[in-house]
């Protein structure tokens, strides 16, 4: 096309930029340039002429080189982006999602086969749960042992980001570890693994209510002292001091 050729000084260098995606091929053709009419381009100041019909009294060779360029594609990983939002759970809560807002992308790949959800910091396998209703085609399985969480299932990357917002943090202990949780999230494609991301969930405990043990009926003759043990648990950790009372209403005379 018309003026579409870069003028370029014996000092310039070429640089071919491919769109970091996809694997392409490209040419370059090149004609000499004399000087004679036009300026050469400066940086970030392109100037551009027109070689066709070169040669003769002309600044521009008739001859063409062409530079043939070939960019093999290379599968890039996918990337999971945290949404960076605050989560908390309270002792005795229903599961809360760790990060429901998070992305999953993969420029080069419609679907994923897999992803891991762990607790990385922090973890304590008699209290902490990461849990995953199957759906979507996606199956998930928990590892109490290592503390993670394995999704697998050939679906779209559409669907990987759907479920792992899905994904819930829960604490079974009635005296919770207040430490705050680490949890990562990686994701792969059948060929590469992504850079592992991580969010965070802090935990809350709260008072539980002692539980009083059972007494049972009572009885004694009048003017004999009536002895029993009155026993009862509590939960939190460490354990509270408890005291008893006795409500004088509920003591009926005979």
């Amino acid at each position: 096309a018309a003026n579409s050729a870069l003028l370029l000084s014996d000092t310039s260098w070429v640089r071919y930029q491919p769109d970091g995606e996809n694997g392409e091929a490209a040419s370059l053709d090149f004609h000499a340039w004399d000087g004679t009419t036009g300026a050469a381009s400066m940086t970030g100041s392109p100037s551009t002429a027109d070689p066709a019909g070169g040669g003769g009294a002309t600044a521009y060779s008739s001859a063409i080189a062409t530079a043939n360029l070939t960019v093999t594609d290379v599968n890039d990983a996918p990337t999971v982006g945290m949404s960076g939002s605050p989560v908390s759970y309270t002792e005795n809560d229903d599961p809360v999602a760790v990060d429901p807002l998070l992305t999953v992308n993969d420029v080069d790949s419609v679907d994923l086969v897999s992803a891991t959800v762990r607790i990385s910091g922090n973890y304590r396998s008699d209290q902490d749960v990461l849990s995953f209703d199957d759906q979507l085609s996606i199956s998930g399985v928990w590892d109490e042992l290592t503390g993670t969480l394995t999704l697998t299932g050939d679906v779209s990357v559409t669907d990987y980001q759907a479920a792992l917002r899905l994904v819930t943090y829960h604490n079974t202990s009635a005296a919770p570890d207040t430490s705050s949780r680490t949890i990562e999230f990686v994701v792969n494609d059948g060929t590469d693994t992504s850079t592992a991301v991580t969010s965070s969930v802090s935990v809350v405990s709260q008072n539980t209510a002692p539980v009083l043990d059972p007494i049972g009926n009572q009885s004694v003759n009048e003017g004999v002292e009536l002895i029993f043990t009155a026993t009862a648990s509590d939960s939190d950790l460490p354990a509270d001091t408890l005291t008893f009372s006795l409500d004088a209403a509920s003591i009926a005379a005979g």
